[in-house]
């Protein structure tokens, strides 16, 4: 008996020791009832507290702060405050007033490009803050992929603005993607902003692929061997894809179609090559006679440029934040590793080596390491510009 009470002691001090402060009355939902409560309200375990867009809130809680902006959503959990929707900060001094809270949280926005996101293409996020921040974690759709980098990318009306470039895999299959974001501003606050955002999916893939014509005894090798083909996608994906500099080469200057010739392959087209072999074009085909020049679709770092088994001579561009371009099959290597090349420099010839069934450029464009249509770049510039985004917060 003496047991049972000392447990309800503890489990009643934990559940009542959170008291909300807010000037306005706050939507509070409790046992699947709606409450509003006012100022110096007792909060209880899995309570939902809602601000809508001219209301914040404080909770005291673990001795910390947690102040909520407008049109924010958190549940009150055994240890601390979870943030369902919107913008937190977490601290461990009050501020003198909730004004104070009101005035920072105005000054912090996040906008897309494009918006809604599309499944299979290039997006950008931007956050921006008055204060320099330190960004630590971020993600999008919960997961490592995309790779979900900020970096420090100019100012705007008195804004820093952090920029991130990514793609979303062709084969998401849910029309809400969730990103997180952490990051530090100078007064020691924590600040944590969770959205839902909207994304555009591609069509479902067919029963039966696309049979390709004139497989032969080369290509039939190299789908033979796994254990070398595993080795060049880890290289690739472990090793190159996943390296980030922290600027782009070239911000306001497009891409470029990298040669000329018959669009013979469309991205994401479903196509098999043996009866148990089938895959999606992770990128864009060109077809043009052998030594046919290949130029740079933009400026960046040559981060390889030799023979790989499954794509042949490859060439690999590193255009800053997480994008890169890979041109496939060539017949002969130009640009050399480890050089910068501008846009439009000459970094090949096409022609068939590795898995090809005829002379022609495979062009791959990667961002976050996560391969997108290359089409999508083309036409894009990534400078803030408050008039072509749409504000999510």
């Amino acid at each position: 008996m003496k047991y049972s009470v000392f447990i309800f002691f503890i489990i009643s001090i934990n559940i009542y020791s959170q008291t909300l402060y807010s000037d306005n009355p706050i939507k509070i939902e409790r046992n699947n009832d709606n409450l509003y409560a006012s100022n110096a309200i007792k909060l209880r375990l899995d309570d939902i507290v809602t601000t809508d867009e001219n209301t914040v809130v404080m909770i005291e809680y673990n001795n910390k702060y947690y102040y909520i902006a407008y049109n924010s959503a958190v549940s009150i959990g055994d240890n601390d405050i979870i943030l369902e929707k919107g913008m937190i900060f977490e601290r461990h001094s009050k501020y003198k007033s909730l004004d104070i809270f009101l005035n920072k949280q105005k000054f912090i926005k996040l906008y897309a490009d494009p918006y809604p996101f599309y499944a299979g293409k290039i997006g950008s996020l931007y956050i921006l803050s008055m204060e320099k921040i330190i960004i630590k974690k971020s993600s999008l759709r919960n997961s490592a992929l995309p790779m979900v980098v900020f970096n420090l990318a100019g100012s705007n009306n008195g804004y820093n603005v952090y920029r991130s470039i990514f793609g979303i895999h062709p084969g998401w299959r849910e029309k809400i993607l969730t990103f997180k974001t952490t990051f530090n501003l100078d007064d020691n606050s924590t600040v944590y902003i969770k959205e839902q955002l909207l994304c555009n999916l591609t069509p479902p893939p067919p029963e039966k692929p696309n049979q390709i014509p004139g497989v032969n005894k080369q290509m039939k090798t190299i789908l033979g061997d796994a254990a070398k083909s595993g080795e060049e996608r880890k290289l690739l994906q472990n090793d190159v894809y996943t390296q980030f500099i922290p600027k782009l080469y070239s911000e306001d200057d497009v891409h470029i179609m990298p040669s000329f010739g018959r669009y013979s392959s469309y991205y994401g087209a479903f196509r098999g090559y043996t009866r148990g072999y089938a895959r999606f074009h992770e990128g864009f085909d060109i077809a043009n006679e052998r030594s046919t020049y290949i130029r740079a679709s933009n400026a960046g770092v040559v981060r390889i440029s030799r023979e790989l088994f499954v794509r042949g001579n490859c060439v690999v561009i590193d255009h800053g934040e997480g994008v890169f371009t890979s041109y496939f099959h060539m017949s002969k290597l130009i640009a050399k590793e480890g050089t910068f090349v501008k846009k439009g420099d000459i970094i090949g010839e096409i022609g068939t080596t590795g898995m090809s069934t005829g002379n022609h450029l495979h062009w791959e464009l990667r961002a976050g390491n996560v391969c997108v249509d290359p089409l999508s770049i083309l036409d894009r510039r990534f400078v803030f510009n408050e008039k072509n985004m749409i504000l999510i917060r």
